[in-house]
């Protein structure tokens, strides 16, 4: 048996004249121990852990269960949503998942150690070049000079939307030499107060009370969408969208060409991505070569799912003469691609299953957990878990038992 506080990690390994990746496995891994296992590979890791999982469910959870693993320690858990939109809907993810994206793909770029969880939606989509959010990237500092006129026209070239009131990421106001903005990535917004034309203060404001609290030296500023809205960035749109779909329809105030023409960003501009760029990037571009890949869940056949379903909505919505679709290759990595790309990469796949022990397969010493629900039609509603603890007790091991609430404790105690 594999120690679960130590384990194995896929390396590369050197072969003749090839370089061949290494492919191992875990098993007997069950419930939270595969989030364990997870979080001690983590901190015996130097660069990134790129966990894939099969849905955003498990996603969702693993983020949890890591972030209570890892409590008080010096690794980042960002989890890298999806759009939590279907293929080809008619309108556009929420902007804090746009800001929790743009800053997860500001952190690879930038070659940042931690765990990183990938749904697969998320890993089959092509994204925008790595450059692009480096060069999108604004930084402001107290004591800096700043034009306000000309800063303003940069956060409207980023996508960033001119409000009366700051209440979500990606607006902005200004009111005299108070600047107010909620920068994408960021947990907060910020208030920037001018003397003349140089930063005197930037602060932390409460979008609820509008009142301003701790100061603080400088914020980053990612931009407030996945794609360039500039002027240079809506001529490619144009040209490419009339090499694929031709001028029929585009005269039309509700097409898209049309509207993207007049700068105005209809919903579900999303699925349009590729036609803003020259040429998209894969999460894989976004890695160095301290990657290392584990695998949750089975991929080839969630891919093979998600295809199935986005083939099915392609078809259906293809045929509005307005709305012309991008074909699914355009926006996504088919299966076969996917797996090629991932034989490039050191991986682990994870599994509750017993592994067949031979080379690169490890089992842990773990065990499943009995059923232990509460049965409110028995005389004794706890007796399960009960008998789990007596067992436990007569085997010398200890129990631990995690509760959400000071309430909840007090009832498992009574």
């Amino acid at each position: 048996m594999t120690n679960l506080f130590s384990p194995a990690l896929p390396i590369l390994k050197s072969a003749t004249k090839n370089n061949l990746i290494d492919h191992i496995g875990w098993g007997e891994l069950y419930g939270s121990s595969q989030a364990l296992a997870i979080a001690q590979a983590a901190k015996n890791h130097n660069g990134p852990l790129i966990l894939l999982t099969a849905d955003s469910p498990s996603a969702i959870k693993l983020e949890k269960e890591l972030d209570y693993f890892l409590r008080g320690q010096q690794v980042q858990v960002q989890l890298f949503p999806d759009w939590e939109t279907l293929p080809y809907d008619g309108f556009s993810p929420h902007q804090d998942i746009v800001s929790q994206r743009l800053e997860t793909l500001y952190l690879l770029s930038k070659k940042r150690a931690g765990i990183f969880i990938v749904p697969i939606n998320t890993l089959l989509q092509r994204l925008a070049p790595i450059e692009y959010v480096g060069q999108h990237l604004l930084y402001l500092k107290v004591g800096e000079t700043l034009d306000a006129d000309e800063f303003k026209r940069k956060l409207e070239k980023s996508g960033y939307l001119h409000v009366s009131q700051v209440m979500s990421h990606s607006e902005f106001s200004v009111r005299g030499s108070l600047i107010d903005l909620y920068p994408m990535g960021s947990d907060t917004p910020f208030r920037i107060d001018l003397f003349d034309d140089e930063i005197d203060s930037i602060r932390l404001f409460d979008p609820d009370t509008q009142r301003s609290g701790d100061q603080v030296e400088q914020i980053k500023l990612l931009p407030a969408r996945e794609f360039p809205t500039n002027q240079d960035a809506l001529s490619g749109f144009r040209q490419r969208y009339l090499d694929r779909f031709g001028t029929s329809n585009n005269t039309d105030k509700e097409s898209i060409f049309y509207q993207v023409s007049k700068g105005t960003m209809p919903s579900g501009i999303e699925y349009y991505l590729p036609l803003f760029f020259s040429t998209t990037s894969t999460l894989f571009d976004y890695l160095n070569d301290d990657a290392c890949i584990l695998m949750h869940g089975d991929m080839h056949l969630a891919s093979q799912r998600f295809h199935k379903d986005l083939e099915q909505r392609y078809e259906q919505y293809r045929y509005n003469l307005t709305r012309p679709l991008l074909k699914p290759a355009e926006l996504y990595l088919e299966t076969d691609e996917l797996f090629s790309i991932l034989k490039k990469w050191p991986r682990a796949s994870i599994s509750a299953e017993k592994l067949d022990g031979k080379k690169g397969k490890y089992n842990y010493d773990c065990l499943p957990l009995n059923n232990i629900g509460i049965d409110l039609t028995a005389t004794n509603p706890y007796q399960a878990i009960q008998a789990e603890v007596k067992r436990a007790n007569e085997n010398k091991q200890v129990v631990i038992f995690c509760a959400e609430s000071q309430g909840r404790k007090e009832n498992l105690l009574d």
